[in-house]
């Protein structure tokens, strides 16, 4: 079983921002990263099971998508706040982050390695070694959203979610916001394809 571990790549990445923050618990807003690779489907027990693995809940002093590739796991704002965790044989498994790269591809793709640490069981909920793994692939940086369940931010009210989130990004890195029924999505403005 632990073969398996070693069989997983990274196919296909993703990343956004959102805006967050949460009075009861006194997380103050501000902008969240997260970034997910596909792995692909392991085979086990006779069945077919997608994995992926998640980092997210990750703060950075830039002001823009563009500087991605300065960002690390060594300057994060608030480390403690970071979640990392791999979906593994149908369950949300722990994952241990020790190593976070960018690099700019062109567009919004980057190059994404991510390091970690998994600690996950088999489908008989028995632990494996606790096993590193380095995971590359291209990511596709889809944009922020800005939800307003999530900040004080009316519905109808495009303008004041771009200037919410100009507080803390500078916006003209962004397409105009369009609603999607439940958050405002604001993609990357590529240069050179009308920004």
């Amino acid at each position: 079983m632990a073969d398996l571990l070693q069989a997983l790549k990274a196919a296909d990445g993703s990343g956004y921002c959102h805006l967050f923050e949460n009075v009861r618990t006194g997380l103050s807003r501000g902008v969240f990263w997260s970034f997910r690779f596909e792995l692909g489907s392991l085979e086990a027990s006779g069945q077919d099971w997608p994995t992926s693995i998640e980092i997210e809940w990750m703060r950075w002093g830039i002001r823009s998508w563009r500087e991605l590739e300065r960002c690390s796991l060594d300057n994060l704002m608030s480390p403690s706040d970071t979640e990392c965790s791999i979906y593994f044989l149908g369950l949300h498994q722990p994952a241990t982050p020790e190593s976070l790269a960018f690099r700019h591809l062109g567009g919004a793709r980057f190059l994404m390695t991510l390091a970690a640490d998994l600690d996950v069981e088999d489908l008989a909920g028995k632990r494996l070694p606790r096993t590193r793994r380095v995971f590359e692939a291209p990511m596709e940086f889809d944009g922020a959203s800005v939800m307003p369940g999530n900040v004080a931010v009316p519905k109808g009210a495009p303008q004041e979610a771009t200037k919410a989130l100009g507080v803390f990004l500078d916006t003209r890195a962004f397409e105009a916001p369009v609603w999607d029924g439940a958050s405002y999505r604001f993609a990357p403005r590529v240069e050179g394809a009308g920004g």
